[in-house]
């Protein structure tokens, strides 16, 4: 097919779309829009090129192959190249096993599988992962496995099937990722069966153009052909602006970028503004080096994370682009360009040395995944940065709360619950501990990833208000139970964000009054469903206390402390006690008023876990915290004991707290 500029453009603008994403730019919360508007493009040019080599019969599947092995794989190479060996200076342990799975699997084209299963709640998001972005490629890939073979057959046995299969694949794959996604909305983000009929798009697209006289297809006028491609425009610019991480996506919200894609490329046959738009030199330079923007930017943005081991200024994400869009010119001049011209190396060495390319760097994925992860690499802090400091299997759990619970102390009656989200569970082996000894039984319920309140739903957790409810009623129906403690990450359901350097999406809680988002729409339903927590046990007889926050250190800090002296960083880890204060301020509010109002007991973990200056990460020597926010056994004991202090304790309407116990700073 004959060049066209306003393509090169469109491609310019999915790939700023997406780097403008990835850099937390605001105002492009939804711009990973721009991976569809690749998807219905490639479509498009793919089977323009195969429909026409078929149709003059100079089609060959080697030959296809042979140009996507040109066109994919020496960039991707060297990107793959690079980032293993940054990864091998700056990952810990855990986290240079999985960039070895990641590298395994992008190398084989099948990493959205991969990436499809990294849900869990404990698990390392999928976010952190330098090959994240290959999913995409994945996915294309594994649709031009299949479809070009299925494509000639057709067209050489069954000519009249050719609309039977692009359409009738596109609305199959429709209709699965309209059902699925909600169901099951990770794995049809990664996954080809729901994501297929955005390539299918264009494939149509290509169909109605392949065969017809010149513009045969277009849309004629430029008055009609502007509008339209303006709608398609404001389809593609509108979806970045209004979506975000927390949309359900793909499903039906897919359906306006890639019809946006599609009213673009239609349309960009006419000369109208649109169209000269986006053949403007600026765009459509970026097209040009899409692929290699795309393939370096998000790595050198999560290295350049790693090695400042927290979240980069606007000036320091501003350089890294600038640094990507360099490489990928580079990449673009002296790579890409010389490899697709089809005089500079025979048919058989591309797919040969191609093989062998992937086998190699498949090898290198492997070997690292059955590394360990090399913690010598790490020196003295080597134990900091084992796996078991990086995973908890105990409470791994996927995207549908779940109900955990059992028996602390003893099998006996239990005479006390822990009633709370993963905050809670962290507590149950410790105080298992402590009970045991003091001949006080009891028993943990707990849903980790939902606040303890009936009524309520959280994005990103499906089933909470049911979970919870089934504790709650669990709780209400022992008639030896008479004490409980309430326990929370009450500020990330408060203030729905991440604190510090986490990763991960926002929290929304909602409830039937609910009528919109927002961070005070998250504290009124948390002070009413709270409320109504207290107000039924207080109903069944059971006396309440509530535990007031963690501290929350916001890195992971078993491998934030090896990284820091393995860089030589001066970083300071240990939150100060006013960052604490003004982190957890709606709960230090919201919890003395709820004990005021319903005579209930209070216990402050702060109290134990910072002094007046710092909140601290370390006692004697052992860590207190598993990763940003759960506390290690040993963190967790330190809390336990003045648990076990309450459980012989006369009930006090006043907070229960105890004098500062400052733990020593961790060895240097």
């Amino acid at each position: 097919m004959e060049y066209r500029a306003d393509l090169d453009g469109l491609r310019g603008l999915a790939v700023t779309l997406v780097v403008l994403f990835h850099s937390g730019l605001p105002g492009v919360s939804g711009g990973f829009v721009g991976v569809d508007v690749f998807f219905v493009l490639s479509g498009f040019l793919i089977t323009s090129i195969v429909l026409r080599d078929i149709e003059r019969d100079a089609f060959s599947i080697a030959g296809f192959y042979e140009r996507r092995v040109r066109r994919l794989l020496p960039a991707l190479s060297l990107v793959f190249l690079v980032s293993a060996l940054l990864s091998l200076y700056v990952a810990s342990p855990f986290e240079l096993v999985l960039f070895g799975r990641s590298l395994l699997t992008a190398a084989l084209f099948c990493s959205n599988f991969l990436f499809s299963n990294l849900s869990g709640y404990f698990q390392p998001r999928a976010e952190t992962f330098a090959l994240l972005h290959t999913w995409s490629l994945a996915i294309e890939e594994q649709f031009y496995l299949v479809y070009p073979p299925l494509l000639l057959l057709i067209t050489r046995y069954a000519r009249r099937l050719q609309n039977a299969l692009i359409l009738g694949g596109l609305a199959i794959s429709l209709a699965l990722s309209l059902a699925l996604t909600d169901l099951q909305p990770t794995e049809s983000f990664y996954l080809p069966h729901t994501r297929a009929w955005e390539l299918l798009l264009g494939a149509a697209l290509a169909k109605v153009r392949v065969g017809q006289p010149s513009r045969g297809a277009a849309i004629r006028g430029r008055a009609l052909s502007g509008a339209l491609a303006g709608v398609g425009l404001l389809l593609i610019l509108g979806s970045a602006y209004a979506l975000s991480g927390e949309s359900t996506f793909p499903g039906a919200v897919a359906l306006a970028p890639c019809l946006g894609a599609a009213l673009l490329i239609q349309c960009g046959e006419t000369r109208n503004p649109v169209t000269w738009l986006l053949a403007q030199a600026p765009l459509r330079a970026l097209g040009l080096v899409s692929y290699s923007l795309y393939l370096w930017h998000w790595p050198l943005l999560l290295f350049a994370r790693q090695l400042t081991v927290r979240p980069l200024s606007s000036l320091e994400v501003a350089i890294t682009l600038a640094v990507s869009l360099l490489l990928s010119a580079l990449s673009w001049r002296f790579i890409e360009q010389p490899l697709r011209d089809r005089s500079f190396l025979s048919r058989r060495t591309v797919l040969l040395g191609g093989a062998l390319v992937t086998a190699l760097l498949a090898g290198v994925g492997a070997g690292l995944w059955k590394s360990d992860g090399l913690p010598s690499r790490f020196g003295e802090y080597a134990h900091l940065v084992d796996l078991k400091h990086a995973s908890r299997p105990r409470l791994t759990y996927g995207r549908d709360a779940k109900l955990l619970s059992g028996r602390l102390g003893s099998l006996e009656e239990p005479r006390f619950a822990l009633l709370g989200d993963s905050h809670a569970l962290v507590l149950s082996d410790p105080v298992s501990e402590v009970v045991k000894e003091l001949g006080r039984p009891g028993t943990v319920y707990t849903v980790p990833g939902c606040p303890p309140v009936p009524g309520v739903t959280r994005t990103s957790v499906r089933g909470c208000e049911l979970a919870v409810e089934e504790a709650l009623a669990s709780v209400e129906r022992s008639e030896t139970i008479t004490r409980v403690f309430v326990i929370a990450r009450w500020s990330l359901y408060a203030e729905g964000t991440r604190y510090r350097g986490e990763y991960g999406p926002k929290v929304w809680l909602a409830d039937a009054d609910s009528r919109g988002r927002g961070v005070a729409e998250n504290q009124r339903v948390l002070r009413q469903g709270l409320t109504r927590t207290i107000e039924r046990l207080q109903a069944h007889q059971k006396r309440v206390i509530l535990v007031g926050p963690i501290p929350e250190i916001g890195y992971d800090v078993p491998t934030t402390i090896a990284k820091v002296h393995h860089l030589n960083l001066d970083f300071e880890l240990e939150p100060t006690r006013a960052m604490f204060e003004a982190r957890q301020r709606f709960a230090l509010e919201l919890l003395p008023a709820l004990a005021e109002q319903h005579a209930l007991e209070l216990l402050y973990p702060h109290e134990t876990l910072c002094d007046q200056a710092r909140c601290a990460v370390s006692e004697g020597g052992e860590l207190l915290y598993d990763d940003s926010n759960h506390l290690t056994d040993h963190g967790a004991r330190l809390l336990a004991e003045r648990l076990g202090e309450l459980l012989t304790e006369p009930a006090t309407s006043k907070p229960a707290t105890q004098p500062s116990k400052r733990p020593s700073k961790l060895m240097k």
